[in-house]
């Protein structure tokens, strides 16, 4: 059975390594309220009653957890509400309802987060797609567009952004998004070079995010990076890639498959539509499983004409992994069918309903939990690789991945599961 996400997604929430006292503090989220506009004072006393009975009434009728996570939601209610009411200003009674929705893993989004969401849709930016680092103080470049303003700026998978306009605190991907011809200066390192300053004219991007695949210089060993998930017809590009590599011609076959999944992109039907076809050309039957309060889901693996069966399959993961696609790690883990190699992965492992809200804002409940067919809860024992990295890939150059020559080193050994 699939699961429908058309209305749903994997909370991208990572883990973060433990604070130390050198380590600024982790970044507050990012938030479209302005510090240079006059605050807005427009949620009268009932409309703020009125929201805090909407976001819970969601909560209670559709959180996975019949228990709330061990939060009881009247006093949930009460420690909220005057606090709520006594705000002075809209915003403040916006990051008081986020903050009491964080007791039970839901989130709230107003309406004018969500109307910006949809006007960024449009793709204008420099043409990449970044992971959030270091508690937020720090992007990772995981994919430059072909022939985007970035690409010819010089930038590269793997290098970070330390700082955008020269604001060096908590920078964020929607700072670096603008109108078509504004400028926007990056402080970008790269592996082995010292941070430069890069201005870069903005413009519209076509988003589009195809899988890489290639043969290593090892004899006999495959790469794949499937980009994004997220694309209408990924599954068949996919395999189109695999099959540019002769991943299914028995007269060179491959002997192992590197799929990496650091920076992998996609959060939707789409996104879950091509991992389930990923899934089944490495194992059939179910994958996962999805539990939902008064029920127990299968999570299928897409039957295929041709499967990869005797390819030993090793999977590279780090931090910023995010859920949906670390559930497909896990999942080829369990079933010893692959081996993992990278850093361990913290995630919600949770499947969100969007609700709106009469004023056009929106509620995410987690309405389901990823499990592993032996009922293991991912929530609970997170993916811990087989071989776990203590350095950061986006220190080298791509030719020197330690993630990469560690997967090579787990092939040639032996051991992994082939089916």
């Amino acid at each position: 059975m699939k699961i429908t996400m058309m209305v749903l997604t994997l909370a991208l929430l990572v883990g973060a390594s433990q604070a130390q006292e050198s380590v600024p503090l982790p970044c507050a989220p990012w938030r479209a309220f302005d510090a240079a506009q006059e605050p807005t004072t427009l949620l009268g006393e009932a409309q703020r009653r009125q929201l805090i009975d909407e976001v819970l009434e969601r909560v209670e009728r559709l959180h996975v957890d019949p228990e709330f996570d061990g939060v009881d939601l009247d006093e949930l209610r009460q420690a909220y509400a005057s606090r709520i009411a006594s705000a002075r200003y809209d915003h403040e009674v916006v990051s008081l309802l986020e903050e009491m929705l964080a007791w039970v893993d839901a989130y709230f989004r107003t309406r004018e987060e969500l109307q910006q969401e949809l006007a960024r849709a449009s793709f204008t930016g420099v043409g990449i797609t970044i992971s959030i680092l270091s508690d937020g103080h720090v992007l990772g470049v995981n994919y430059v567009f072909p022939g985007s303003p970035a690409e010819a700026a010089g930038l590269a998978r793997g290098d970070r952004i330390l700082a955008v306009d020269e604001r060096s605190a908590c920078p964020h991907p929607n700072d670096i998004r603008g109108p078509v011809g504004t400028d926007v200066t990056l402080t970008v390192a790269s592996p082995g070079q010292p941070p430069r300053r890069i201005t870069i004219t903005r413009a519209a991007i076509v988003p589009n995010i195809p899988p890489r695949a290639v043969r290593l210089d090892e004899p006999g060993i495959g790469y794949l990076w499937p980009g994004s998930f997220a694309a209408p017809g990924q599954s068949a590009s996919i395999r189109a890639a695999l099959d540019d590599i002769g991943a299914f011609d028995a007269t060179d076959p491959l002997d192992g498959l590197v799929l990496d999944l650091r920076g992998a992109i996609g959060q939707n039907e789409q996104a879950l539509i091509a991992i389930e076809s990923l899934a089944g050309l490495f194992a059939d039957g179910t994958f996962l499983q999805l539990i939902e309060r008064s029920a127990v889901v299968p999570v299928v693996g897409t039957a295929q004409p041709e499967r990869l069966d005797g390819v030993a399959l090793v999977i590279l993961v780090d931090a910023a992994t995010d859920g949906l696609h670390g559930m497909l790690a896990a999942a080829l883990q369990a079933r010893k069918r692959a081996q993992v190699v990278g850093q361990p992965v913290h995630s919600t492992w949770r499947l969100y309903q969007f609700e709106r809200l009469p004023d056009g804002s929106r509620v995410d409940v987690p309405f389901g939990e990823i499990a592993l067919v032996d009922g293991t809860r991912l929530r609970q024992s997170g993916l811990i690789p087989d071989s776990v990295m203590a350095v950061d890939w986006r220190d080298y150059l791509e030719d020197d991945d330690p993630y990469v020559a560690e997967a090579i080193r787990l092939i040639r050994v032996g051991g992994i599961g082939t089916d």
